[in-house]
């Protein structure tokens, strides 16, 4: 006699397409916050090593003793804290303004939206 019994395959984890497209949309917010940190701390390093000034929280509350306290430093979200950005108060430019630091300057204040850029020239 053979043997009718059916055989039972195992089945494969699946998921539906909403499932997918959450993932999808979930990670590329990561990639996205990921690259900005990444941005903001290559943007750092040059902007330290080419004479610009970089308050950094750490800084402002040591200078906020001066200032009479009551100093709110600014803020960035928890989840780019996680990843190891940190906000940055103020960039203070050196004085004499060139055309090129017009488009640096653009582009601190995307990178660094938190930050009050001081220049010199413009005072």
């Amino acid at each position: 006699m053979v043997d009718t019994a059916p055989t039972t395959r195992r089945r494969w984890f699946q998921f539906g397409v909403g499932t997918a497209l959450a993932t999808l949309m979930v990670t590329a917010w990561i990639t996205r916050e990921v690259k900005l940190v990444y941005e903001r701390h290559a943007a750092l390093s040059w902007l330290k090593e080419n004479g610009i000034g970089v308050m950094t929280v750490a800084h402002a509350y040591q200078s906020a003793g001066h200032w009479g306290g009551g100093y709110v430093p600014p803020s960035i979200p928890w989840w780019r804290r996680v990843l190891g950005d940190e906000p940055i108060p103020s960039l203070i430019f050196p004085a004499g303004n060139s055309s090129d630091e017009d488009a640096l300057k653009a582009r601190c204040s995307r990178l660094f939206p938190e930050a009050e850029i001081y220049d010199p020239d413009e005072h």
